[in-house]
C-alpha cells in the first residue's frame, strides 16, 4: 500500500489489520512484530499513528514520560498489519491522526485503554517467541 493510500482511509480502516498485509509480509517475522506491539503498549500508555500511517508512543507507563518515534507505515513496511494487532490488543489507547487540505489535523480515538488479556492468535511462535509472549501477559496480569 502507498502512502497516499492509507492518508485517505477513514481513521476506524485501523481497526481492521488485515487491510494493512503487505506483499512483504512472512508469518516466521510477523509474530515478532505482534510481540513488539503487545509489549510497545505494554510500555507507553498512547500509541499514535499519523496521517501517514507512521507509529509513534507517548506517555511511558513507568512515569518517565518521553515518546518514542518510528520510521514503520501501517500497511507500507513488511508485517506492520502484525504489528497494528499487537497495538490493538495491546493495554494501550489507540489513536489516528488525519489531515485534509485546508482542515486542521484530527485525532480519532479508536481504541480506548484496557487492561484485558489479548485474545488467543494464530501467530506461531517458536521457543523464545512463546517466553517472550508468557512474560509479556504476565506484565499486563500485574496492571490488573
Amino acid at each position: 500500500m502507498h502512502y497516499s493510500e492509507i492518508e485517505a482511509l477513514p481513521p476506524e480502516a485501523f481497526l481492521d489489520p488485515s487491510r494493512f498485509v503487505s506483499g512483504f509480509d512472512r508469518k516466521e517475522t510477523g509474530t515478532d512484530q505482534y510481540l513488539t506491539g503487545l509489549e510497545t503498549g505494554l510500555d507507553w500508555r498512547i500509541i499514535q499513528i499519523n496521517y501517514r500511517g507512521v507509529w509513534g508512543a507517548s506517555d511511558r507507563r513507568d512515569g518517565s514520560g518521553g515518546s518514542l518515534t518510528s520510521y514503520e507505515g501501517i500497511g507500507y513496511h513488511a508485517n506492520t498489519s502484525a504489528l497494528l494487532q499487537g497495538f490493538l490488543d495491546s493495554p494501550a489507547m489507540v489513536t489516528v491522526g488525519r489531515w485534509f487540505k485546508d482542515q486542521p489535523i484530527t485525532s480519532t480515538v479508536i481504541k480506548e485503554a484496557s487492561n484485558s488479556l489479548p485474545p488467543a492468535r494464530n501467530y506461531p511462535m517458536n521457543p523464545q517467541q512463546l517466553l517472550r509472549y508468557g512474560r509479556i501477559i504476565a506484565r499486563i496480569n500485574a496492571l490488573v
